[in-house]
């Protein structure tokens, strides 16, 4: 009988420390928020979301500069000869350069003063014709004391009351744009007109 008591109790000590070993489902396990692999995969979401978002920003950047590309595309003239260059819209390739010769006239109290005269180059429309005349773009061409002299009304050039505006100067010449120069309003006037508001002139100095 005492060897039947002693077995049974054994065995309920055995149960009772596997119980203990083994705790039931559920017990000390963290949340699921918790979980290795949880987080992770809430960051790389996070991280695929940043990432498309960069994507984005680098679309939009390459976007402007193809743009901005597209707008410094111009046709330049180059004078070596008097030290400028002149910059035009790509719809004027295939311009014309005009020479010719600007006077000045003396004001009636200096009739005994030189007349003065210099060169005038005029960019000419590539669509213009003599049935259809277009604006061209004229620039006179005085030396320093030329320029100067012209301030001090010692002469004037054509009939304005007003002088020439000046579009630049390098260390020997003034660049100058004829007043009334588009007096008439021919074809293409405005765009000239625009062309002249972006200070197309760039001087370049030349060999002495």
């Amino acid at each position: 009988m005492k060897k039947s008591l002693i077995i049974i109790g054994l065995l309920l000590a055995s149960l009772s420390l596997n119980g203990c070993a083994n705790p039931s489902p559920g017990e000390n396990e963290k949340p699921d928020a918790d979980k290795a692999g949880v987080t992770d995969v809430r960051e790389n979401a996070e991280n695929a979301s940043n990432t498309g978002n960069t994507q984005d920003k680098g679309d939009t950047d390459n976007t402007q500069n193809m743009d901005n590309s597209d707008q410094s595309d111009a046709v330049v003239y180059e004078n070596t000869e008097y030290g400028f260059r002149f910059e035009l819209p790509d719809s004027w390739e295939g311009y014309k350069v005009i020479s010719e010769k600007w006077e000045g006239t003396p004001f009636e109290e200096n009739q005994d003063s030189n007349a003065e005269e210099g060169p005038k180059i005029s960019l000419r429309h590539p669509d213009w014709t003599e049935e259809q005349p277009m604006q061209d773009i004229p620039i006179l061409i005085l030396t320093i004391p030329q320029w100067d002299a012209l301030q001090a009304e010692s002469f004037h050039i054509g009939a304005a009351p007003i002088g020439p505006k000046e579009l630049g100067r390098n260390d020997k010449y003034v660049f100058a744009l004829p007043a009334r120069y588009n007096f008439a309003f021919p074809k293409g006037y405005e765009e000239v007109e625009d062309i002249l508001s972006k200070n197309p002139l760039t001087p370049i100095n030349v060999g002495k």
